[in-house]
């Protein structure tokens, strides 16, 4: 597929029955196109969501029920994967929000015969995009069936933008040879990903961080050079955005949010001089009010024990639970 400046990325599709009942007076079918957006990390493709989908399709409930059905297309960020690359311009919140807006309406297009309701999924600082695509989805009048943000970050990434010197500057001195040397000598390193994996996304590294894992995303992180762009446009800061004027478009959208019973911000843990009792405490109460505070129509928070920062990953059944909980009853 190609975005609307005709940059090319993949996709992978995945069809499956849903256990819901479709009880609409004009008889048509309801199809739920669920989208989840990966996060942008060193080595991180599509393939971040194959655990949800084979949880999601293995259900074996979801198989009893021939009323409506649900399609969950993965795709690769611009940047990320076999995803289009570059380092003529950094890669912004607006570039892959419309790529996932482009996604969704090819997908409606392609689905005329029958009423296609679009779920937006996002994990992490991706939830930004989720929430920017959501509100472009909107502004052209998509039927927006759900919004599901699980670990989404907390206000001071997304109640303001990073100055564009900093922007700028960051971007300008990893582009370059620093940058490959970096990705070359650091960052695409099987240690350096067990060990930043271990500290920032898992819950229960010494169970879940599993050889596939750091398998594919060291594989992938060596095998694409390239890649690095999209990771250093993410760390320079182009995906911050104020989230605020979004998210008063999607007031009439149902949210989901989910947390990890021990998130943190991600490499900010050390800098806070609290307990780590008190310090989970105030980020669920913080987080959960702020998004409530600007997204109207929270409808759930979820908090699943045993996740950190990657539960997609390590507790994809227990987010499979929670987003059908949510969507089969809205």
């Amino acid at each position: 597929m190609r975005d609307s400046k005709g940059r090319a990325f993949e996709s992978e599709t995945v069809v499956v029955k849903v256990n819901v009942s479709v009880d609409r007076s004009d008889h048509v079918k309801e199809e739920l196109l669920l989208v989840p957006i990966m996060p942008v990390g060193v080595g991180i493709t599509k393939k971040f969501w194959t655990p949800f989908v084979n949880e999601w399709a293995n259900d074996t409930a979801l198989k009893s029920n021939e009323k409506a059905s649900a399609k969950i297309i993965a795709v690769d960020l611009l940047g990320t994967g076999e995803g289009w690359s570059s380092n003529a311009a950094p890669l912004s919140l607006d570039d892959w929000a419309g790529q996932i807006e482009e996604l969704v309406k090819s997908e409606m297009r392609a689905s005329s015969e029958q009423q296609t309701r679009p779920v937006i999924l996002a994990q992490g600082a991706s939830c930004s995009i989720a929430v920017r695509a959501a509100a472009r989805l909107k502004r052209e009048g998509v039927d927006l069936k759900a919004l599901v943000l699980v670990g989404p970050p907390p206000s001071y990434f997304v109640d303001r933008q990073r100055p564009a010197w900093l922007e700028n500057g960051v971007w300008n001195l990893l582009r370059g040879p620093i940058g490959l040397a970096l990705w070359k000598s650091v960052f695409s390193k099987r240690s350096f990903i067990a060990d930043f994996s271990q500290k920032n996304l898992f819950a229960d590294s010494r169970n879940n961080m599993d050889s596939n894992w750091l398998d594919s995303l060291t594989a992938h992180a060596s095998k694409s050079d390239t890649s690095r762009f999209a990771v250093f446009s993410f760390l320079s800061g182009f995906w911050q955005r104020d989230m605020r004027p979004d998210a008063k478009e999607l007031h009439s959208v149902p949210v989901l949010l989910v947390f990890g019973d021990d998130v943190t911000p991600i490499s900010s843990g050390s800098l806070r001089p609290t307990t780590q009792a008190t310090r989970k405490a105030d980020d669920f109460q913080k987080r959960a009010s702020w998004y409530k505070a600007h997204l109207k129509n929270v409808v759930a928070v979820e908090i699943i024990a045993g996740g950190k920062n990657i539960l997609p990953w390590e507790n994809s059944s227990d987010v499979v639970r929670v987003v059908k909980k949510f969507l089969f009853n809205i």
